[in-house]
């Protein structure tokens, strides 16, 4: 509405309560993650397996990533939001394929031998917080010029 009106203030405004919005829910769900991480990695643990205390501490350390992918790909697909409802799809693509897959993925790769699973999980969490700086970068330098 907003776009086809010319009204970038008012899309400024939208674009803020969006990424406002997204971080508040996504706080609250990441706070369940981080202050009650054992009870949350317990849902889907029996204790009777002999290697429990092994997958246990790997999923505490997953959990701290998800944590971060978790913030990063909210704000990565609001950024995505905002730049289709101002009719701009190419370059978020193109965007959004060189931090999958450029930064992402290599940098899982890179992360892998170090760091194990979590490196993995890591790298593609660097990924989604590219595409976020990158999307977000490109909806207001486009707001900016108009």
């Amino acid at each position: 509405k907003y776009f086809g009106q010319r009204q970038f203030y008012e899309i400024k405004k939208v674009s803020v309560a969006v990424l406002t919005l997204s971080a508040v829910l996504v706080l609250a769900t990441s706070s369940v993650l981080l202050f009650f991480p054992e009870s949350f990695a317990q849902l889907f643990m029996q204790q009777s397996d002999s290697s429990h205390a092994v997958v246990f501490g790997l999923v505490l350390s997953i959990l701290v990533v998800a944590v971060l992918s978790q913030f990063a790909d909210a704000v990565q697909l609001m950024g995505l939001a905002m730049l289709r409802s101002i009719q701009k799809t190419v370059v978020p693509m193109r965007l959004a394929i060189i931090s999958y897959w450029v930064i992402g993925v290599p940098a899982a790769y890179l992360l892998m031998p170090r760091f194990m699973v979590p490196g993995i999980w890591a790298g593609l969490a660097l990924g989604l917080v590219a595409s976020s700086i990158l999307l977000w970068a490109y909806f207001l330098l486009t707001i900016r010029k108009q």
